[in-house]
Formats: C-alpha cells, sequence, structure tokens
C-alpha cells in the first residue's frame, strides 16, 4: 500500500496520483488554442466563414476550466510558504514569455512609426495609438491589462487573460490557506460571482476581455475546480465513462462544435464553463478512440506549445498584416475586401485574390504559428518555467530553514 503524500487542497493523496498527466487534455490545450488563433485571422476564406471559426473566442474559457482542473489536481499548498511557491512557479509560467512578445510588439511599434512604405503615414508619432502608450506598457510588465485598469485592449491583444488568470491565481492560492470549512463557500462564492458580474455588467456576456476579464477567469477556473472534485468523488459515473468511452467522447466533441457554432456573444455564452467543464470531465478518464487519438505525437507537441500558439498568434498576425499592406505598396497590388454577413451585419474582411487564396494563407498562418511557437517553447518557456521553478525551491526552502 502507497504511503500517503502531501496535503492538498482536497486532503491527502499519494504523490503519484497528484502527479499524473492528463494528456488528452493536454492536446485539448493546443487544439483550443489554434482555433483561437483561426479566429483572429480575419481574412475571407472558407474557414472564417464557418460559425464554428468564429466563435472559437469562447475556447479562452476551456483554457480557464482546464486551469481550474488541473492546477487543483496538482497543487499542494500547506502553509504561507506554500502559497509563496506557487506563486513564483505560476508566475515563471506566464510572465517570460508575456515580457517577451510584449518586446517584440514594442520593437514593432518602433518599426512601424518610422516605415512610409509599410503604408503608414511617415509622421506617425510612435506609441500615438492610446491601445499602445507607453503607460500601457507599465501595466502590462505588472500583468494589470487584464482586471480592469485599462479602457481598452492594449499591446498584445490576447494577454488580458493571463493576466485575469494570474490574479486569479493569487485568490486561489490564499484559499488553500483557509481553514476547510471555508475553502468550498470561498470558491462556490467566487464561481457565483463571476458568471453573476458578467450576466449583469457585461452587455456582450461572457465575451469580455479587458473589462471584466478577471470575472471571466473566476467563472471558468472555480467551475473547473468542482469538475475535478465530482471528478474524484464519482467512481460510479466514470465507470459509465470508461465504459462508453468512444461513445461519449464522440458525443461530447460534437456537442461543443454545436455549442460553439451557435453561442455567439449572447446569453447562450454564458454556458461555456459548464459546457467545457463537462468535455474536461469526459476527457479526464482519457479512455475513448478520441483520446487515443489526442496521445499522438503531434497533438501532445500542440498541448506543448499551446500558451506560445496562444501568446505570439497576435504579433505573427501584426507583422502579417504589414507584410500584406508593403506588398500591396510595392508591387502595386489592389488590396479587396470581402463582405460577410454576420448576425445581419455586414463584415469587411481582408481578400486577395479569392476565397481559396484566402484559405491557402489560413493555413500558411497556422503552419507559421506552429514553428514559432515550437521555437519560443524551447528558448523562451522551458527556460523561463526551470529556473522560476529553481528559484521558487531555493527561496521558500530558505524560508522555511529561518
Amino acid at each position: 500500500m502507497k504511503a500517503p503524500g502531501p496535503t492538498s487542497l482536497l486532503g491527502t493523496e499519494t504523490t503519484e496520483k497528484r502527479l499524473k498527466r492528463f494528456k488528452a487534455l493536454d492536446a485539448w490545450r493546443g487544439v483550443c488554442a489554434t482555433l483561437v488563433a483561426l479566429a483572429h485571422l480575419e481574412a475571407f476564406s472558407h474557414f472564417y466563414a464557418w460559425p464554428f471559426v468564429r466563435g472559437s473566442y469562447l475556447f479562452v474559457d476551456f483554457f480557464f476550466v482546464l486551469s481550474g482542473f488541473v492546477i487543483t489536481h496538482s497543487t499542494v499548498i500547506a502553509n504561507a510558504n506554500g502559497a509563496g511557491e506557487f506563486i513564483v512557479r505560476r508566475f515563471g509560467r506566464l510572465w517570460p514569455l508575456h515580457i517577451a512578445v510584449l518586446i517584440a510588439f514594442v520593437a514593432l511599434e518602433l518599426v512601424r512609426s518610422g516605415a512610409s512604405h509599410f503604408g503608414y503615414p511617415a509622421e506617425s508619432a510612435p506609441f500615438s495609438n492610446p491601445a499602445w502608450s507607453p503607460s500601457a506598457i507599465v501595466r502590462n510588465v505588472l500583468l494589470a491589462q487584464g482586471i480592469g485598469a485599462d479602457r481598452s485592449e492594449t499591446w498584445n491583444l490576447p494577454s488580458w487573460s493571463i493576466s485575469a488568470e494570474f490574479y486569479t491565481y493569487l485568490v486561489f492560492a490564499w484559499i488553500c490557506c483557509l481553514s476547510a470549512k471555508w475553502r468550498t463557500l470561498t470558491c462556490s462564492v467566487l464561481l457565483l460571482g463571476g458568471a453573476s458580474a458578467l450576466f449583469v455588467l457585461s452587455p456582450t456576456y461572457i465575451a469580455t476581455e479587458f473589462d471584466y476579464g478577471i470575472f471571466r477567469c473566476f467563472y471558468g477556473f472555480f467551475t473547473g475546480h468542482f469538475v475535478y472534485r465530482l471528478y474524484r468523488a464519482s467512481p460510479q459515473s466514470l465507470a459509465w465513462f470508461a465504459n462508453h468511452s468512444t461513445l461519449s467522447e464522440l458525443l461530447c466533441v460534437a456537442g461543443v462544435l454545436l455549442f460553439v457554432s451557435l453561442a455567439g456573444i449572447g446569453p447562450w455564452s454564458m454556458l461555456a464553463p459548464p459546457v467545457f467543464g463537462l468535455a474536461v470531465f469526459v476527457f479526464a478518464n482519457e479512455a475513448g478512440a478520441v483520446s487515443g487519438m489526442l496521445r499522438l505525437k503531434y497533438f501532445q507537441s500542440l498541448g506543448d506549445w499551446s500558451y506560445s500558439i496562444y501568446m505570439v498568434h497576435m504579433l505573427l498576425l501584426t507583422v502579417l498584416t504589414y507584410a500584406v499592406r508593403a506588398a500591396v505598396k510595392m508591387l502595386d497590388l489592389q488590396l479587396g475586401a470581402g463582405n460577410l454577413v454576420i448576425d445581419g451585419q455586414t463584415k469587411s474582411l481582408l481578400l486577395i485574390g479569392n476565397q481559396w487564396w484566402m484559405d491557402l494563407l489560413a493555413l500558411g498562418f497556422l503552419l507559421s504559428l506552429a514553428i514559432t511557437a515550437s521555437i519560443s517553447y524551447r528558448v523562451i518557456e522551458t527556460p523561463a518555467r526551470i529556473y522560476f521553478n529553481g528559484l521558487a525551491k531555493r527561496i521558500f526552502r530558505v524560508s522555511a530553514i529561518g
């Protein structure tokens, strides 16, 4: 019989159980990050015409739910030292790549300001756009861009979510230090409070970012937390899914596809965390044919690169936009616009040639994104994670001894 390990938020667990990797869920993260990137490529391709792709902004909520599930599974915080080590580790996971991309954006802004052949007036002053202001740089360095500190998206637009997630980690670390009787109540209040705040305050419900992003993260993260608790406490349900694994996974995928295609930005979008919570619950079992596919090497690599995919895709899109404008100007091409009617409104999208050419552009973008993300994962993410994990151990081991 295995000896019990340290005490986690949910009680005593074996070290083996706490260190278990959910490989199918890792792959889901990579797929979702790729779909979010594709949704942000506003080109008149056949892909963008699919409601599912346009609704893929909702997969940010999948990240939040999965984060709550995995963090609850793996985190052991018994005292202030444990909380401090957890925070340093999570900071080291998020901040270094965020700062690297921010520096790249600042450099790009300096280049843009002096490059009239990119289609911008030569007199355009650097940092003249309020969203790309020096003060916004400071807020981004402090990871404050997703907690209501700004009136618009700033610099690397998707980074609002890692801002909201980091401050949610701080709250979670505090919750872990509470007495047992207060933990469930506090998590419940944050889940319901986050959902209620979005429903009452956000005109676009869950489709909010820099303004009410922290509430969106609370709603998703603590949904994931309770999904993990359900996963731990319901062996009968797991047995049913194990006996019907492939069927349940296929039904789950179909449900996610349908929901993302139809939810839009209205009240139905508020169901995203529960829908994704069900998906996480089903695929945590990792017993079906879909999970088997997700455990293949390519999907596992995509999962490893998921954070880089998410964080660098807007930088790559910005470079792509500048490159297209430069090519149009230098080659004297005609830059067209494809009009797509969405919810009764006409949206103008980038069009060069025809939709098939835009499909190739989209595929080229995704390939370039995967290559770029694989490099940033090796060069920035992995060394930074190793450094900060070591730093956390050194600091809080000394603190514990002292």
